[in-house]
């Protein structure tokens, strides 16, 4: 899940055999599907002649060229007791536009594999400030891409501490700010399918150079913290 139209509710990404279904949140606690017109239904596969339904697995949010508007990867793999679904189903790689609609790029990133995928994270892996992919496969090797985007906005990690059994502060919720952009996100380790997600927080920050960042703890304490970009903020209390 994630915040994608800056109200503070996240919106929730539903997967399945045919529509990848997203849920936008209301102001009265009730979700309503997203308008197709968003180009995240992802119904069939994007490559090759098979227009039979995809299935779709582990989604993930996550802005993968920085630019601050958070982007959205589906793992998709067929399963063999359902022929009437597309055998070679590419994952989805849906970057987002200015207008909030998305544009699949898979074939393009280079990420479109039409192995059985399952689960997958997004994360820094190599720490140059790019989230790159992991993607696990069923009857087939692990995948790892790594992220070389060319001329990427800025960014900032945020990696919180605290004393007790909760080390990582997991439930906590970070809004980051900048001149012209304003982004949660829950602290979380789980989500989606065979997948889950790797710390620290990586916020795109498009063109500014520092941000204000405010953490709700899990006690609902609130801090607030001023930084530039291009780090990972190593935050504890």
């Amino acid at each position: 899940s994630r915040d994608l139209t800056g109200d503070g509710r996240d919106e929730v990404m539903l997967t399945s055999m045919g529509d990848q279904l997203m849920q936008i949140a209301g102001a009265d606690g009730t979700y309503a599907p997203a308008p197709f017109t968003i180009g995240t239904y992802a119904q069939r596969p994007h490559t090759g002649d098979d227009g039979r339904p995809s299935t779709g697995w582990h989604a993930e949010f996550a802005d993968v060229d920085n630019d601050g508007r958070a982007d959205l990867f589906i793992a998709k793999g067929n399963v063999d007791q359902m022929p009437g679904l597309a055998i070679k189903d590419p994952n989805n790689l849906l970057m987002q536009n200015t207008d909030g609609t998305f544009r699949e790029t898979a074939s393009t990133a280079g990420v479109a594999t039409k192995e059985r995928s399952r689960g997958a994270a997004l994360a820094d892996f190599d720490g140059d400030g790019r989230l790159d992919l992991v993607v696990v496969n069923r009857r087939a090797p692990m995948e790892l891409y790594r992220n070389i985007t060319p001329d990427t906005g800025h960014w900032l990690g945020i990696s919180l501490s605290q004393a007790g059994a909760n080390l990582h502060a997991v439930g906590a919720t970070v809004i980051v700010q900048t001149n012209t952009i304003s982004q949660s996100q829950q602290l979380t380790v789980g989500g989606g399918h065979a997948g889950g997600k790797a710390l620290p927080l990586h916020f795109g920050l498009a063109d500014a150079s520092e941000a204000t960042i405010e953490v709700t703890w899990p006690d609902g304490a609130i801090t607030t913290h001023q930084d530039t970009a291009n780090q990972t903020l190593y935050i504890s209390r």
